[in-house]
């Protein structure tokens, strides 16, 4: 059956907490974009839609970088891709690639210098995304290294990185 992409409409936010519950088997992603959203972080939040009903879902919100020129925290540079969710009886359809993709060819997406997340490198490396750790950044959650991701933007200049830079993610991150 077709599917289209769109943004989520007030009308998903029930669905996308469902299907975030059903993806991964808990509440903890749906909250967090529940809370994303009522404090107005979600930058882009897209659902692929089959018979006007939402089935997968990804997100993305604002970054921080603090270091040793840049003070506590620098001003929203980049994105962060996360949750991303298919319904457990569309997974393996290749919607979440496609849903992915699309993403990342938002122009939400493409006027930001780079994008993080917390990962599969083999899945997310077709996208661009290598170890941040190449580009001298932590994450300020406690993830494996070979799991925080960064991509940066094609369209943008390379980000200024500095070695010993902390990726620090919304608040709403914490909670989860």
């Amino acid at each position: 059956m077709p599917f289209q992409i769109r943004p989520e409409q007030s009308g998903d936010h029930n669905q996308i907490t469902h299907i975030h519950r059903q993806a991964f088997g808990r509440d903890n992603e749906g909250r967090l974009v529940h809370r994303l959203r009522r404090e107005s972080a979600l930058q882009l939040s897209l659902v692929t839609v089959q018979d006007d009903l939402a089935i997968a879902h990804i997100a993305f919100s604002g970054v921080t970088l603090s270091g040793a020129k840049k003070g506590k925290r620098a001003a929203s540079l980049g994105l962060a891709l996360g949750p991303v969710g298919v319904l457990p009886n569309h997974q393996g359809e290749g919607l979440g690639l496609e849903l992915i993709k699309a993403a990342l060819n938002d122009m939400v997406v493409k006027s930001s210098p780079f994008q993080v997340l917390v990962g599969e490198p083999e899945l997310y490396g077709r996208f661009g995304f290598v170890a941040a750790e190449s580009f001298g950044l932590s994450c300020e959650i406690p993830v494996p290294k070979k799991y925080f991701l960064l991509r940066v933007s094609p369209e943008q200049p390379v980000a200024d990185f500095e070695d010993g830079d902390v990726l620090h993610y919304h608040n709403a991150f914490h909670s989860v």
